[in-house]
C-alpha cells in the first residue's frame, strides 16, 4: 500500500486503543507514502497524532476534504506539488 484514504473516525478508534502509537512498530511501512484522512472533517488532535506516529517513516498525514458535489477535493494538500505546511483545524 502506497497511499491510504480513510475516514478520521478510523484513526480516532486506533488512537483510543493505542494512544502512544506503539503498535505501528509491528508493521512494515516501507512502501507507505501518504495517509489521506478523508470523507469528513479531521479534528486537530487526531491529525497531530497521525503526524507524530508516522513522522519517523516520513509519511505525511493529510486532512483531505473531498466533496461529492465538486467531484474532487474541496480542500487538501496537493501532494504532487510537494507537501505544504498544514494548518490544523
Amino acid at each position: 500500500v502506497k497511499a491510504l484514504f480513510t475516514a478520521p473516525t478510523a484513526f480516532r478508534a486506533i488512537k483510543q486503543a493505542d494512544p502512544s502509537g506503539d503498535l505501528v512498530e509491528n508493521y512494515n511501512l516501507s512502501s507507505f507514502k501518504t495517509l489521506f484522512l478523508a470523507g469528513e472533517h479531521c479534528d486537530p488532535d487526531t491529525l497531530q497524532w497521525c503526524e507524530r506516529v508516522l513522522h519517523k517513516y516520513e509519511v505525511p498525514a493529510i486532512d483531505h476534504w473531498w466533496q461529492t458535489e465538486l467531484g474532487w477535493p474541496g480542500v487538501g494538500n496537493a501532494v504532487g506539488l510537494g507537501v505544504f505546511p498544514v494548518k490544523h483545524g
